[in-house]
């Protein structure tokens, strides 16, 4: 364990370069709302793509980059891939991506399951966290469950209860008020890598159209951001991967009232000028 956190070497019984050292005893529960852990077999359209050989700085959004520039530094891809080996899966890529060499998320899940078996590590499904109070330098933990309520008290405890993007799956925004009673610091919550909705109503006639553009974003007049790629027009606004991108912005944006403008350049590579003269050769 680091500062804290669970690391994988944990599991392997020990650090990369060293021996095997003495196990030190320790009670560990893992509470689950639901019987099996929908986030992993839903994820990569249940394949489960546990990482990508392409991770960079370049592929983060957000207000503080130096999170998850730590967390690529002390974890990377590669240490992924060594993790699920000498756990028994093998791995596969495609385009970048990794996935389980059998391409189903169930055998990433089967993997956890048999290193928290052998930790010893109790997984309690069927309870949902209802509260998390310290008294006398512990932590307890209150739990629902069908037959009620229950407590256990531990030293630490680790949240990762993920936002509130997914209810279905566990992710209710729970998490957040669960921290908050313990005294952390909660930034305002915004929907991030969504598509975004318009206020023009023709676009229901080219709903499904894809197309290779330029995306920018205005707040309040001002450019906000800006990116390129592959964008999906909907009956309701847009889509893909360059709306996902900007989306966290405007959320934030809309949440703050201000106005909210997206242009669309469906001819990145194309001058206005030489576009213009295009447009003039065009006799309807």
């Amino acid at each position: 364990m680091k500062n804290g956190i669970w690391h994988p070497a944990d599991f392997e019984g020990k650090n990369a370069g060293e021996e095997k050292t003495k196990e030190k005893t320790a009670v560990a529960i893992a509470y689950e709302p639901g019987e099996r852990a929908p986030k992993i077999l839903a994820t990569g359209n249940g394949k489960c793509n546990f990482s990508n050989r392409q991770m960079s700085m370049e592929q983060y959004y957000g207000s503080d980059l130096s999170i998850p520039a730590k967390i690529l530094k002390d974890f990377t891809p590669e240490d992924a891939i060594r993790f699920f080996e000498r756990a028994g899966m093998l791995s596969r890529e495609k385009n970048g991506y990794l996935y389980p060499y059998s391409e189903q998320a169930s055998t990433v899940l089967d993997i956890f399951r048999i290193l928290l078996k052998k930790k010893q590590i109790r997984t309690v499904t069927e309870h949902l966290v209802s509260g998390i109070y310290e008294k006398n330098g512990m932590l307890t933990v209150l739990s629902k469950t069908e037959n009620g309520t229950a407590k256990e008290s531990f030293d630490r405890v680790i949240v990762c209860c993920g936002g509130k993007a997914a209810p279905k799956t566990g992710s209710d925004g729970n998490g957040f008020s669960l921290l908050s009673a313990l005294g952390h610091t909660v930034v305002p919550v915004v929907p991030a890598l969504v598509q975004l909705k318009a206020k023009e109503t023709f676009l229901k006639s080219i709903s499904g159209v894809r197309a290779e553009c330029r995306l920018t974003l205005l707040i309040n007049g001002k450019k906000a951001g800006e990116e390129s790629g592959e964008m999906q027009f909907t009956d309701y606004g847009i889509s893909g991967i360059v709306t996902f991108q900007l989306s966290r912005l405007a959320s934030y944006a809309v949440a703050a009232g201000k106005k909210t403008e997206a242009y669309i350049d469906l001819f990145p590579r194309m001058s206005g000028e030489t576009f213009a003269q295009t447009l003039s050769l065009i006799h309807i």
